[in-house]
């Protein structure tokens, strides 16, 4: 997960959960958890690796985001 606010306070072991902001996917669905946060080398942003609340190999349809810049 990128663009997360330095400033933005974030704990080992958070669970992170869908905000529902998209339209798509309703609130409170559980995503995962945090495994570690760490400054962006490129940006003024937190860069966060998720381990993911399901088995990515059941998933039947996903959606990805792709950063192109």
């Amino acid at each position: 997960m990128r663009y997360i606010p330095k400033e933005t306070p974030v704990k080992i072991g958070e669970k992170v959960f869908t905000s529902g902001l998209d339209g798509i996917f309703p609130p409170g669905l559980l995503v995962g958890k945090v495994l570690d946060a760490r400054p962006s080398i490129k940006d003024s942003y937190l860069e966060i690796t998720i381990e993911p609340a399901f088995d990515l190999a059941q998933l039947t349809e996903l959606f990805i985001i792709v950063d192109e810049s």
